[in-house]
């Protein structure tokens, strides 16, 4: 995954940046109606042209850390437009993202899996 994520980067960082700059200013107004608080807090839906087609097929887990919110869906259609609503879910406790699959691993009822995966992985400290 971080490879391709690398590749991605490499051959479409401007567009990447643009979108991002698109996202963020999309989630400033946000932020200013009280739709959201965090960006965290924020699930994205982007629609973008043609020649951005390559986000579309990214991994959105991927491509939400990228944007820094929680959740993210991607359309290509004309042009770029950037919608911003609350995300649904619960806010993971470990990494504040939120989302409908926290708590769906046993034993970590306020984690999302993959933060779950992370705490399960570490030494017990006794």
């Amino acid at each position: 995954m971080k490879e391709k994520l690398t590749q991605l980067l490499q051959e479409g960082k401007d567009r990447i940046a643009a979108v991002r700059t698109a996202v963020n200013g999309a989630l400033e107004q946000a932020r200013a109606d009280k739709t959201i608080g965090k960006s965290l807090e924020a699930e994205v839906d982007v629609t973008v042209p043609a020649e951005d087609a390559f986000l579309a097929d990214m991994d959105a887990d991927t491509l939400a850390d990228l944007l820094i919110v929680s959740q993210v869906r991607v359309t290509v259609g004309n042009e770029l437009t950037v919608t911003v609503a609350p995300a649904r879910g619960v806010k993971c406790a470990r990494c504040w993202k939120v989302l409908s699959s926290v708590g769906t691993v046993e034993g970590h009822d306020t984690l999302c899996p993959r933060c779950a995966a992370v705490v399960k992985s570490l030494p017990v400290v006794e």
